[in-house]
């Protein structure tokens, strides 16, 4: 009878046991798959975010590339300037708009934001999350690089060339002036040493604009990849 007894109670010792595990591995089962969805929607709100991000910095490159095609076109036609051209107005706008250069400053809120929280382990695709890091940590370093360069040329050298040797022109609207000072123009802009600013401005911009270019490559990458997350999501 005894022996009975204690079979039974082994029994129901193992059965409890065998709930208890299972109650066990249920809630460890169950946790995992909350933290898993939770997971989940953190990377698509942070794909999401990153997403908006780029698309305004695609806007600004897409904008400033086409600005510094206008300008390396600009800068071709002073260079080929030919000796003793008459002043001409596109002349004088060819030369206003090399002054001036095209800053970029990334929207990188979300990236600064995982960085500092270290949550990129969240983005499940490991391409993705490395494209993602190589444009803000190598393409947009590159531009900064590049847009700092022709920064330094068009501040220090061709706006510092115009001010001490150009002749006045109010707000810079060269038909404004006389016909003396337009001939004092255009023999200044025909010299040697113009051109020769004016031709390492160009080579500057166009390294500038391939930057550029191969910044708004990756980011489309980048969106191309997100939306497919996002939509498997």
């Amino acid at each position: 009878m005894n022996k009975n007894k204690s079979s039974r109670n082994l029994k129901y010792f193992l059965a409890e046991l065998m709930i208890l595990i299972i109650g066990i591995s249920v809630s460890f089962v169950l946790n995992e798959y909350r933290q898993q969805k939770r997971e989940e929607s953190q990377e698509v709100q942070l794909l999401q975010s990153f997403k908006a991000n780029l698309i305004n910095d695609s806007t600004i490159l897409s904008g400033g590339a086409k600005l510094m095609a206008s300008q390396i076109e600009s800068a071709e036609r002073l260079i080929l300037l030919s000796k003793g051209a008459p002043f001409t107005d596109s002349t004088a706008l060819d030369v206003v708009t090399l002054l001036s250069y095209i800053p970029f400053n990334s929207e990188d809120i979300t990236y600064q934001e995982m960085k500092s929280l270290g949550i990129n382990h969240i983005i499940q695709n490991d391409t993705l999350s490395k494209e993602i890091i190589g444009l803000y940590e190598r393409s947009y370093e590159n531009i900064h690089e590049w847009t700092g360069i022709d920064a330094n040329h068009v501040k220090e050298k061709l706006i510092t060339y115009s001010i001490e040797h150009f002749p006045f022109a109010p707000g810079l609207n060269f038909s404004l002036m006389n016909a003396a000072s337009k001939r004092e123009f255009m023999t200044l802009i025909q010299t040697d040493e113009f051109k020769h600013l004016v031709q390492w401005g160009m080579i500057y911009k166009v390294s500038t604009k391939a930057q550029f270019d191969i910044g708004l490559t990756n980011i489309k990458s980048i969106i191309q990849k997100i939306d497919g997350e996002v939509g498997t999501s």
